[in-house]
């Protein structure tokens, strides 16, 4: 039994060691040289090379590829789109803006795209995707931290080994290191190509669950820190093609339980009725995705929009806020 034991010590010892040693070197020759790709790179590029930003674009495959920084000109000086494919929901751009602080990157203002539809409990099954994918950086931040023990005790004990961060990014990591490590994407804007060529005309969500409080928690925090730390929150909505949705009914919903601060500013452009230009298919890639012509077109509209609620503030004082209703 003695023996047994021992040699359960040793392999335990020698797992334990293998793990940090692997990691170490991995993360120092591999993972902290990448500087694109959504497994970490993309992030690596911003806090390395872009931490001196004025201003920052975040949300999902909606900001990566329908908002170009270079034409806010509204915003003043160097601009950033830190959009992520796939993942870019309120829980992850939680979790980066706290690493944002942790590595003391403060930009003056900050526009988070985000949909009406991702708040709804019937999408929350998406929450782990948000999480894992930021696992590389966990150990600087804390609320990752929080969200990851809610994944349960087993999430827990995995993470004891750092390798598990790492889980499922390996190959691509591996792949924008030595292939794809470029530079030369200075602004993340990533305007696609192509029109559609057809639309699902039965598309909606007028059978929307009730919100996912852990995402309106999210968001609530989100607001809360940038006003700790005096950066405008611009919180925008776009519009898909021919409002194939119906997220604008619920839209009212869902801003009674934020909890508004002084520069937080609500941009609702979800009726697609209000922009003539951007109603063609040619400006669209697919229902929910503007292509290169319609994009550049957008961000002019999102640049006026920004500038009416600046000038609206400097008339009349702070923007409209809503009281937080609790349900």
């Amino acid at each position: 039994m003695k023996k047994i034991f021992l040699f359960l010590c040793c392999f335990v010892l020698s797992v334990f060691i293998l793990d940090r040693t692997i990691s170490i070197l991995f993360e120092k020759f591999i993972f902290n040289k990448t500087y694109s790709g959504e497994s970490g790179g993309n992030l690596n590029y911003l806090f390395q090379k872009k931490n001196n930003i004025d201003f920052l674009i975040a949300g999902s495959s909606r900001a990566k590829n329908m908002i170009n920084p270079d034409s806010l000109l509204v915003l003043s000086g160097e601009g950033y789109n830190a959009g992520v494919n796939g993942v870019g929901g309120v829980l992850y751009m939680n979790v980066l803006f706290d690493l944002l602080l942790h590595k003391k990157i403060k930009p003056a203002s900050i526009i988070l795209q985000t949909d009406v539809r991702d708040f709804s409990i019937k999408r929350a099954n998406g929450n782990r995707a948000e999480i894992t994918r930021l696992y590389p950086f966990i150990d600087d931040s804390k609320i990752l931290q929080e969200y990851s023990q809610q994944l349960g005790f087993e999430e827990t004990i995995k993470l004891k080994l750092n390798l598990y961060r790492f889980n499922g990014k390996f190959y691509n990591i591996m792949i924008n290191r030595f292939k794809n490590n470029s530079l030369n994407n200075s602004n993340g804007f990533n305007a696609l190509s192509g029109a559609m060529s057809f639309m699902n005309e039965h598309e909606t969500i007028d059978n929307l669950d009730h919100f996912d409080s852990l995402k309106i928690d999210a968001l609530n925090n989100i607001i809360k820190v940038c006003d700790e730390n005096n950066i405008k929150l611009f919180i925008v909505f776009p519009p898909r093609y021919k409002n194939v949705d119906s997220e604008e009914m619920h839209l009212s919903d869902l801003r009674s339980r934020l909890k508004y601060k002084k520069e937080c500013f609500v941009v609702d452009m979800i009726n697609i009725n209000k922009y003539p230009d951007l109603q063609g298919q040619s400006n669209w890639k697919d229902e929910a995705h503007l292509n290169v012509i319609g994009a550049n077109k957008f961000t002019t509209h999102l640049n006026d929009s920004i500038q009416e609620k600046l000038k609206v503030t400097a008339e009349f004082g702070n923007p409209i806020t809503f009281k937080n209703i609790k349900f």
